[in-house]
């Protein structure tokens, strides 16, 4: 191939590359902005109810959590409850609640697809319905900077391994030994993160809840808890916080993107 070919063919693949760079952060930076403004919104006048999006039939996935949903309730327990997790409306998931003798005390969220809390007893503050388990652990920054730090370490071994075993000339599956090692503490970073993500809706409410523990500022990752921003947002309200702030990754998928919001503590609160 001709060299002015190939140095065409280069310049058009870069320039394409650029511009859809381009359009991609553009349209990232609008979307963050867009959801500033509805979390900005939201926190100084809350979500307005609106008409709930039509079901579908519930699946397998579905039946076990109301199954779930229904054995919580039978064991008298203070219950969070998702009813699109269930597939369910709103109206039907009071009125199964209300069969066991509960009342919905809390409705956290976007009203069209909200977190409703039941309970027996008057529930004075939501941080009195939170779950034992989730009373105790680490704050999603302590995760994320635990991950950072288990990141770096992971690499340190990898690197200083592969380098020992080549100046020192130990055997070749020392190799495997160093790369082992070095990638074990590196999925531990990955995963780290999202340990409460695979817990259950009250134990990662109660450790939303914990976020807010009474100092002046709090910094909450809320994609590591699979909730609405808005639900954290309501919580915050709820123990004395308001909303100043918040930024997201490149990512746009809610479950994975990280979502850095950040809270001070009302003076009347302190």
């Amino acid at each position: 191939m001709r060299p002015e070919l190939v140095a065409l063919l280069t310049v058009a693949g870069v320039a394409v590359a650029f511009a859809g760079l381009t359009v991609f952060v553009v349209w990232s930076v609008r979307q963050h902005r867009t959801r500033q403004q509805q979390l900005a919104h939201y926190a100084r006048h809350g979500s307005q109810p609106g008409p709930q999006p039509p079901l579908r039939p519930p699946g397998r996935a579905h039946q076990r959590r109301r199954r779930t949903f229904e054995s919580r309730l039978a064991a008298g327990r203070a219950v969070w409850v998702r009813p699109a997790d269930l597939r369910a409306a709103v109206a039907d998931v009071q009125a199964l609640a209300r069969s066991h003798g509960f009342h919905l005390a809390r409705v956290f969220g976007d009203r069209r697809d909200p977190v409703l809390l039941f309970s027996r007893e008057p529930v004075p503050r939501v941080d009195h319905a939170a779950d034992r388990a989730g009373r105790h652990g680490l704050t999603s920054m302590a995760r994320h900077i635990l991950s950072r730090v288990l990141l770096a370490g992971g690499l340190f071994v990898f690197i200083l391994g592969m380098g020992a075993v080549t100046t020192f000339g130990l055997p070749r599956w020392s190799y495997l030994v160093a790369a082992g090692l070095g990638l074990l503490i590196l999925t531990v970073a990955a995963v780290v993160p999202f340990l409460p993500a695979v817990r259950d809706l009250d134990t990662r409410i109660a450790l939303a809840i914990r976020e807010f523990d009474g100092r002046p500022r709090r910094t909450v990752l809320a994609h590591q808890y699979l909730l609405d921003p808005t639900v954290i947002t309501d919580i915050a309200s709820e123990l004395g916080y308001t909303y100043t702030t918040s930024r997201h990754g490149w990512l746009n998928n809610p479950r994975t993107n990280e979502t850095w919001i950040t809270y001070i503590r009302l003076p009347a609160a302190r």
